[in-house]
């Protein structure tokens, strides 16, 4: 009986405590409201094609106040990928400042990913740089696991084409100037070169890794010049790369094309490693002399620098 009775003191001690704490609260809440010590805000992040999702932060506790505080406009989440009619959707990374950015068209390999590639030149060109990173064709149709191809260069072309239209169509904010980078890697850079070289308006300036170098005849050269193309940049991993891009480099320079050869010694065919230390080093090559790409070869040269 006696531990009901003190059991009854404290329940009533507790509803007191919470009627003073109560009443406290009342008297006061016109100046500073009543809340916890650690109060959170919710901010909207709204995602491309998908739901919204609320988002808690923890919001330190500010001066009082006898207004409400205007909530900030909530930014939306950075679209990853943009959809195409007839084509898989290409893997899409704006500048993570919101600020327009310079675009960079990726190709990947037979066998690749977009998703890895975009992630491996995210990491490279840093967060000022724009990406569209094309799919390709699944090399089996129900499992994407596989990776993906490019059929043929009139594919990748189709492919290129719709990509970059919808590209400025619907994003052309994000984007900085009407050109773009084209980096390949082997199908996506051999097959890439007859798909790009009629458009060097678009593309003047290409980097192509382990590929792109048996398609550069003399024809070829002078139409990517003559319709704007500036520079190429070729990274190898393999001798056999190694020679034959040398060659190509000559065809282009005869042309008045610029054009640089880059080797990572018994590398491997392979994008990552070795390999892609020349690619980053080449790229301050490739974007030098245009102020579009300034942000960008800050971050490259930054992270040369600190080697």
């Amino acid at each position: 009986m006696a531990q009901v009775e003190n059991s009854s003191k404290r329940n009533f001690s507790i509803l007191g405590n919470l009627t003073i704490r109560f009443r406290q609260c009342a008297s006061v809440l016109a100046l500073i409201g009543c809340g916890t010590p650690h109060s959170t805000s919710t901010r909207l992040a709204t995602g491309a094609g998908s739901a919204a999702k609320a988002v808690l932060a923890d919001k330190p506790p500010g001066p009082a106040t006898s207004e409400l505080e205007p909530s900030t406009p909530p930014l939306a989440e950075l679209p990853t990928t943009l959809e195409l009619d007839g084509f898989e959707p290409s893997v899409l990374r704006l500048a993570t400042d919101r600020r327009p950015a310079p675009l960079f068209v990726i190709t990947h390999g037979a066998g690749g990913q977009a998703a890895w590639h975009c992630h491996h030149y995210e990491q490279m060109l840093g967060p000022t740089a724009g990406l569209l990173c094309l799919a390709g064709k699944r090399m089996v149709a129900r499992d994407p696991t596989r990776g993906f191809y490019y059929p043929d260069h009139m594919r990748l072309s189709d492919e290129l084409s719709a990509a970059h239209a919808a590209m400025f169509k619907k994003y052309s904010g994000a984007l900085l100037g009407t050109t773009s980078v084209y980096i390949g890697y082997s199908q996506g850079a051999t097959m890439g070169v007859l798909a790009i070289a009629p458009h060097g308006d678009i593309w003047p300036r290409l980097a192509l890794v382990e590929g792109g170098y048996d398609s550069w005849s003399s024809a070829l050269a002078r139409n990517f010049k003559d319709n704007g193309g500036q520079r190429v940049l070729f990274v190898c991993g393999t001798e056999h790369c190694r020679k034959l891009a040398a060659q190509a480099r000559s065809t282009l320079e005869r042309t008045g094309v610029e054009a640089r050869l880059l080797t990572a010694t018994n590398a491997g065919h392979r994008p990552d490693g070795p390999v892609a230390a020349r690619v980053k080093e080449g790229l301050i090559w490739l974007l030098q002399g245009d102020p579009h790409y300034e942000d960008v070869l800050n971050h490259l040269n930054a992270a040369e620098s600190s080697k």
